[in-house]
């Protein structure tokens, strides 16, 4: 019989503005049987600990046991096997480049080893010493200590970026990009040079995943309106542009993603 056990941690008030959670997976299952979950793009970035068999994300096997999980523009496969345990960290969207010290743009789409990727990151030692931990407590005391002077010293991102992110967020999206740049008193290209280095998206890119993971989570909910109901509710006014839009975030239709089989989402 199969178990998996799926929790989240808030971060401590002093890491909160980087850390959106952390999170622990663990379970089994029995030889021959795997377990697919969808991890959806939302902006932001993490740390894999895996101390469990392989990870397999889109089809791909990743042995490392410390695993960079770069920003993403589109949904990712995670296929579960065997013995299941990790150990995870989100990043908020924004708020990681002080882990990482390099343009987020850099990571995008990542899901490989911590090494070569991350300096000074000891992610192999770190998991080793999670794998010791007796409970959760200290699994996360852990964490936080390594990563308090990491993101503690880091230079604060711009207030224009700040400003833009959090105009994004406001709208879920639906604000035209064309006029984000004279919002924060920033030109196009000024803001797209921001947006590349603290979150790894353009503002148009980054607009769309909020666009979509509105009515994602709409649908999820159960939500029984209509598509171009819920499509408009998000900024589409043109049926096929918002379908094409989900499709290519989320690799499904819509009318897809409402009949599909509910799963427990790893991040969201």
């Amino acid at each position: 019989m199969s178990r998996l056990d799926f929790l989240r941690y808030p971060p401590s008030a002093g890491l909160s503005p980087f850390i959106q959670c952390y999170w622990r997976l663990q379970g089994s299952l029995p030889a021959g049987q795997n377990i697919t979950e969808w991890l959806h793009p939302e902006g932001g970035s993490g740390i894999i600990f895996n101390l469990g068999d392989p990870l397999i994300f889109n089809g791909r096997h990743t042995p490392a046991s410390c695993l960079i999980g770069g920003p993403m523009r589109h949904s990712l496969r995670l296929t579960l096997s065997g013995r299941i345990d990790a150990w995870g960290v989100r990043f908020r969207p924004g708020g990681a480049y002080g882990f990482f010290t390099r343009p987020l743009r850099d990571l995008l789409g990542q899901q490989a080893s911590s090494e070569g990727l991350v300096l000074h990151f000891p992610g192999g030692a770190l998991a080793e010493q999670l794998y010791h931990q007796a409970d959760a407590g200290g699994g996360l005391a852990l964490l936080e200590r390594e990563l308090a002077p990491r993101l503690l010293s880091s230079p604060d991102s711009p207030g224009s970026f700040r400003r833009a992110l959090q105009c994004l967020l406001l709208h879920r999206g639906r604000l035209p990009i064309a006029r984000l740049p004279s919002a924060v008193g920033l030109s196009q290209r000024q803001l797209e040079r921001q947006f590349a280095l603290w979150l790894g998206l353009s503002p148009k890119e980054y607009g769309r995943l909020l666009r979509v993971a509105h009515v994602r989570e709409r649908l999820k909910a159960g939500d029984g309106r209509r598509l171009t109901e819920l499509a408009h509710e998000s900024g589409y006014y043109d049926q096929a542009h918002f379908i094409h839009d989900f499709r290519r975030v989320v690799g499904m239709t819509p009318g897809q993603y409402r009949l599909r089989p509910r799963a427990q989402p790893l991040y969201r």
